[in-house]
């Protein structure tokens, strides 16, 4: 058995009357602000080793940029573009998310300071080499090379697309990024730490899209900054290298509305210097639709 109640709808302009139709409207604010408000969650499945402030709780559809390198610690004309692109996420505040791909075919022997001596890259993957050469036949080539550039899959630093190609400088990079930044976004991503589990060296990330194709893929990746390699062989013999945002691991899975995932933590891998990040595409053309920075593991 329900009640209710009606309000009469004369009397409209009564002190009584403007003070419910005041009352209701900033109600329906407040509420409006509530779903969007940061709140913290003291769950103990959600207990981590340091206080994570990002919640999640609303999407947003935000203008990003997602700038991957394809590089290698076993390339001598990589450490150049690596420590170019390093110096402008340094001070980049926009959505724009920056890949450090490290790819496993510079790891053979090659001449250099030390001899013909071989540098295993630590942080390459065949996995890395794999996406460079999905990405590279989207620009109708199936040559590999590094440094490669490429932004948001629109933008690439392969020779042939005058009008797609990126040069390594400063200034174009910066531009096209900005040509992007300034197009409005279709759809949204919001990524938080679930659970950080360093015994068994996993993350677990909760999720939410927005207007997203459930055909489409969202793609997590994890990475780490602050990286320093001693480099004692190869085209790089003797030199000391550099890195920040070089992927960890990544997974990709289908699109939904909201859910959770997993990426695997390296065992060598400082979560204080690590972060959780992703983008949504099209696995048929590739093309980026959404993207976020993401969150820091742990707070320093």
């Amino acid at each position: 058995m329900f009640s209710c109640f009606a309000i009469p709808i004369f009397g409209l302009n009564t002190p009584r009357m403007k003070q419910l139709l005041v009352f209701a409207s900033l109600m329906s604010l407040v509420l409006t602000h509530v779903s969007c408000k940061e709140k913290e969650d003291t769950s103990p499945e959600h207990k981590v080793s340091t206080p994570i402030k990002e919640v999640l709780v609303c999407t947003d559809k935000l203008p990003y940029a997602v700038i991957e390198l394809f590089t290698s610690q076993g390339c001598s004309s990589c450490p150049g573009a690596d420590n170019l692109v390093n110096s402008i996420s340094a001070s980049d505040t926009t959505n724009t998310l920056y890949i450090a791909n490290h790819v496993d075919y510079w790891n053979g022997p090659l001449p250099g300071p030390c001899g013909l001596t071989a540098w295993v890259d630590p942080y390459s993957d065949a996995f890395y080499t794999q996406r460079q050469r999905g990405l590279v036949s989207k620009f109708g080539s199936s040559t590999l090379v590094t440094p490669w550039l490429q932004i948001s899959t629109q933008y690439a630093t392969f020779p042939g697309q005058a009008e797609r190609k990126i040069s390594f400088t400063s200034s174009d990079i910066t531009t096209r990024r900005d040509e992007l930044l300034s197009r409005p976004a279709s759809s949204g991503l919001v990524l938080r730490l679930d659970t950080l589990n360093q015994t068994n060296h996993e993350v677990r990330i909760e999720f939410a899209t927005l207007d997203a194709d459930t055909s489409f893929d969202l793609e997590l990746i994890l990475l780490e900054n602050n990286i320093t390699t001693e480099i004692t062989a190869g085209e790089n013999c003797n030199k000391t290298l550099k890195g920040d945002h070089i992927a960890r691991s990544w997974t990709s899975i289908p699109v939904t509305k909201h859910g959770f995932a997993t990426l695997s933590l390296p065992e060598n891998a400082v979560p204080e210097n690590c972060q959780v990040a992703g983008f949504i595409k099209d696995p048929k053309n590739l093309q980026v639709y959404a993207a976020t920075k993401g969150f820091n593991l742990l707070s320093k």
